[in-house]
């Protein structure tokens, strides 16, 4: 798998091994919604808010500084993977 660059805001660049190690790095702050990835089909750098990566963190990030009550039209999407990885990773604690 082609690891996964990112850009910061002032130009340096990361390289995240997979998409756990991205998802990571979002959750911690290492990497902000300013930063980009590059897309490599594409050959352009993305904002990194366009991964797929992102959308669930930011989710799951959001509940935890501020708990709302879900009504009957809240619907939340969790990318199952990084449901699972959450879970896995509060079990080991």
């Amino acid at each position: 798998m082609t690891p996964i660059r990112i850009r910061t805001a002032n130009r340096t660049e990361q390289l995240f091994a997979n998409r756990r190690d991205l998802t990571s790095a979002i959750v911690s702050g290492e990497v902000t919604a300013t930063c980009e990835v590059f897309h490599v089909r594409a050959n352009r750098w993305l904002p990194v808010t366009r991964h797929p990566a992102w959308p669930s963190v930011a989710i799951v990030k959001a509940e935890a500084v501020e708990f709302l009550a879900p009504t009957e039209s809240d619907l939340i999407f969790i990318n199952p993977d990084f449901l699972h990885d959450l879970v896995a990773e509060s079990c080991r604690s």
